[in-house]
């Protein structure tokens, strides 16, 4: 029960601290985008484009979101998180926040990074979500959705969320 009450704390101060506040209605003149490979849609803010910087990323200088699928092994929701936060290069910085959350009827945890997130990864958030059933590309398994998104706009997005 503790550990419900210290999510929902962190849920609410991330919540109150966010530069933009963007509620579902104000999401609804976002464009959709549909991946029909990685079995998702999702909506994503009407002047973000396609960054030729990277081989997949949208955004402007206001935000941005990117995404890809993690087989996961033999690794539970919980492992594959405290991987993709802690790995060698500390994306999130040295004390990231991990949020239980359900999207689309599915596990999930969003990665809030600290004060010390490296500036290469600066305002980068993460969320992993379990695939309602893995995912075969390129012959091989994937059991879960990564989105990396501007810490401000991860949340809103989120919410649009489909597996098609």
């Amino acid at each position: 029960m503790l550990a419900y009450y210290k999510n929902l704390m962190l849920y609410l101060l991330y919540e109150h601290l966010s530069k933009h506040k963007i509620s579902v209605q104000e999401t609804s003149d976002w464009k959709d985008y549909m991946d029909q490979d990685y079995h998702v849609a999702l909506k994503y803010p009407s002047d973000w484009q396609k960054n030729s910087k990277y081989s997949f990323r949208y955004g402007n200088e206001d935000g941005f979101f990117s995404f890809d699928a993690i087989t996961g092994d033999d690794l539970s929701l919980d492992q594959v998180t405290e991987l993709d936060a802690y790995h060698a290069g500390n994306p999130y910085g040295s004390k990231p926040q991990i949020v239980q959350k359900v999207i689309q009827h599915q596990q999930a945890r969003l990665i809030l990074p600290s004060q010390d997130q490296p500036a290469i990864t600066a305002n980068q958030a993460g969320l992993i979500v379990t695939y309602p059933r893995p995912i075969q590309l390129a012959g091989v398994e994937y059991r879960y959705f990564i989105l990396w998104a501007h810490k401000d706009y991860i949340l809103p997005i989120s919410q649009t969320i489909t597996f098609i």
